[in-house]
């Protein structure tokens, strides 16, 4: 949250400056905020904040000048350029009084009326949520006063009822708190709490009906059918795991060293505060004063003490359990972090609704098919190839032990989909009924049908770091699939990978994805190809390509095109080809459920989405390349190698490597790296077009390769272009 405030608080025009934080219940946070010209501090709690919503801290003293504070914070909306957003909400004491957020005042003074605020209110469409009825949220000895105001967009009115005042403060100010959760908080589905004797619960009670369920699965004799009985089998297990599990209990959010003696603390020395600023008398006020003070040190040391100590203890545990996971998950910054949505904008105006926003993520991550309209002949004839495919070959049953493995090789810490139901309840079940399973997956087979409730994936976006969060494609998209779906499809992976890697088809060059392959062999095997060239006194020109969105573009036809060439056993094919087929995602939260149709490519997630990839790079590093010329790939990472004995002799072999021309790069990640005594400009074409590459610049000199001679190694980025 902090860090999230840090990022969206404007605060630069009205001379804010944040001095101290301190947690408090209901997941707050209060900000203590001090003006260069003042020393009162300023306190605001916000709690589940929408990204989306910018938020505006102010303060000002009682001598400034309320129409020029109000020309600034007006000048502050209209300047600021993280400022886009429809979603703006402004809080704090702006020491102005009026009728619309307090009662009117005999002792109010002239030059402290609130009519250029009002003004202000109205030019921007804000709406008060201040209750004129409520109790002050100022107030001292001398007196009490409704100077702390809280307005906000018309697009945040649903949140203006959570608005409310905090009087359990240390300050002469109360905390204005107010609930912006239910439009952008992420649901939370409980996991099920589990526990050997309470899964054994549940696979015996599955056991018990196990054959009824055979019986139901033995009278699905087409698509539709198995369809039914998949929901009604997961429905019986989430019934049973209701009825035998307990549901994980949410862990609250307040620190771990806080305790009921440091609740009692804080009462009693609110409490004590609120005694000594009351007294009139000045004998029993100084006495008050007194106690008042010597009940906040005692709260003070208190609290120092416990939150030193419990830190020294989670730090003395993290060590001895394992120094290599959370400790270096912070220093790469691989730490878990809540969604951050910015200001994302469709056909020039800003989005209103999170409802907007997530729409128009999914649409740029998941594109849709339109190849249809516009398909080359080549394409026509995939096309009719992958409905018309039939061969006389049939793959075997899966076997238990097929099933098994299948089970054992899933990532168990992996979250469930959108059932609920998690790993381990589906490996208690399948070692007490294990004909269950391998009955449902041989149904799958035979029918050639992939149930639909298996085709709907939960969506979850994660930021990546370092991306401008106004870009759709600066989310990652985690697709989370029912586990079962996971086990089937990683036993057709399997099939599929067992026909390839029997016939051989599978290319050397590729070393992701596949066993005895890494990013050791990759390094290794790039190394040896440009120390021999290098020792052999040729200039060498390496270009690596990252492939834009290489998972998620994958065409489906081209797939199944390839699986059919290696002539796979129809029930395989046709099984695959139900895969490929209705796929949805579907994002949810408490405020919305965005459902979006899939129709290409692979989400992170999918056990099958690999072993695909490489299937269809192959395609590209099977294609014959010129003589002077070496490809590799890692993923969805290519390199190519170029050599020659000059630089025309190299942007002459540049040019022979027209398959790489047809490949979607993203270009702000292109290298350009020449290996030579004195490296210079190098022109590699694309399409004939020249010069492709602009703007190239000289990053750094990143080593020298000791051989006969020295050679210098120039990495250089290219922008704006690709090759």
């Amino acid at each position: 949250m902090l860090r999230l405030l840090e990022k969206n608080i404007s605060l630069g025009a009205i001379g804010v400056k944040m001095i101290s934080t301190r947690p408090i219940k209901n997941n707050g946070l209060v900000l203590v905020m001090e003006t260069k010209s003042m020393s009162d501090s300023l306190h605001t709690a916000i709690r589940d904040c929408p990204e989306m919503a910018e938020k505006v801290v102010v303060s000002a003293p009682k001598s400034s000048d309320k129409n020029e504070l109000v020309a600034s914070l007006s000048a502050t909306l209209d300047r600021d350029a993280k400022l886009k957003s429809p979603c703006v909400l402004i809080g704090g004491d702006i020491n102005m009084r009026h009728p619309l957020w307090g009662p009117v005042r005999k002792e109010h003074r002239r030059n402290d009326e609130g009519v250029p605020f009002v003004n202000f209110i109205i030019k921007h469409r804000l709406n008060v949520w201040k209750n004129p009825d409520s109790d002050a949220t100022f107030e001292t000895r001398q007196g009490k006063a409704w100077i702390d105001v809280t307005v906000a967009s018309e697009a945040l009115d649903y949140a203006a009822h959570t608005w409310e005042e905090n009087t359990g403060t240390l300050s002469d100010h109360n905390y204005l708190e107010y609930n912006l959760g239910p439009e952008n908080v992420a649901e939370r589905v409980p996991r099920f709490n589990l526990n050997k004797f309470r899964l054994k619960k549940v696979a015996h009670k599955i056991a018990a009906i196990n054959s009824t369920l055979l019986d139901q699965l033995e009278r699905s004799v087409s698509p539709e059918d198995l369809d039914r009985f998949v929901l009604a089998l997961t429905a019986t297990i989430q019934e049973v795991c209701t009825t035998y599990l307990e549901l994980t209990k949410q862990r609250s959010n307040t620190v771990p060293w806080w305790d009921a003696e440091l609740e009692t603390l804080r009462n009693k020395t609110s409490a004590l505060k609120r005694r000594f600023t009351r007294t009139l008398n000045s004998v029993v006020k100084s006495e008050k004063k007194l106690a008042y003070k010597i009940c906040r040190a005692k709260f003070r040391r208190t609290l120092s003490t416990k939150r030193d100590r419990s830190w020294a203890e989670f730090c003395r545990e993290v060590s001895s359990l394992n120094a290599y996971t959370l400790l270096y998950k912070i220093c790469a910054n691989k730490v878990s972090r809540p969604l951050v949505i910015g200001s994302i904008q469709v056909d020039g105006r800003p989005c209103t609704s999170l409802r907007d926003y997530i729409e128009q993520i999914v649409k740029v991550l998941f594109p849709s098919d339109n190849e249809v309209l516009t398909e080359s002949p080549e394409q026509q004839a995939r096309r009719l190839f992958m409905e018309s495919y039939d061969s006389a070959n049939s793959d075997q049953h899966f076997t238990k032990t097929e099933v098994w493995s299948a089970l054992k090789q899933t990532n168990r810490k992996k979250a469930p989909g959108l059932d609920r139901i998690q790993y381990e309840i589906i490996v208690a079940i399948n070692n007490k009924s294990p004909q269950l399973f391998v009955s449902l997956f041989n149904r799958c087979l035979d029918l050639g049908h992939f149930p639909r409730p298996w085709k709907k994936a939960k969506l979850v976006l994660l930021n990546k770091p370092g991306k401008d969060t106004t870009d759709p494609r600066a989310y990652r998209p985690i697709c989370l699939l029912s586990t079962m779906s996971k086990v089937l499809d990683k036993l057709v992976s399997q099939r599929i990978l067992h026909q390839f890697h029997s016939n051989n088809l599978l290319n050397p060059l590729q070393h992701e994805f596949l066993a005895d392959r890494s990013c050791e062999t990759t390094g290794y095997d790039l190394k040896e190809v440009i120390l021999d060239k290098v020792e052999g006194n040729l200039g060498v020109c390496m270009v690596s390509l990252d492939v834009a969105g290489a998972f998620d573009d994958v065409c489906w036809e081209s797939i199944l095109y390839l699986i059919g060439k290696a002539a796979c056993p129809s029930n395989i094919f046709r099984l695959v080809r139900s895969y490929l087929r209705n796929r949805w995602v579907c994002f949810e939260t408490q405020a919305t459920r965005v459902e979006h149709e899939v129709n290409r490519g692979f989400s992170e997630g999918s056990c099958s989405g690999p072993l695909f990839w490489n299937i269809v790079a192959d395609s590209l590093l099977d294609q014959r390349f010129p003589e002077n010329s070496y490809v590799q790939a890692y993923a969805d990472d290519l390199v190519l190698v170029i050599w020659g004995h000059n630089k025309s002799q190299i942007e002459d072999q540049g040019r022979g490597n027209g398959h790489l021309n047809s490949l979607m790069v993203t270009t702000e990640n292109i290298r350009l790296i020449s290996l030579r005594r004195s490296p210079s400009a190098i022109k590699l074409e694309r399409d004939g077009n020249k010069p492709t590459i602009q703007d190239i610049e000289e990053l750094q000199t990143a080593s020298q390769i000791k051989s006969e001679g020295k050679s210098e190694i120039m990495i250089k980025k290219a922008r704006r272009s690709g090759l």
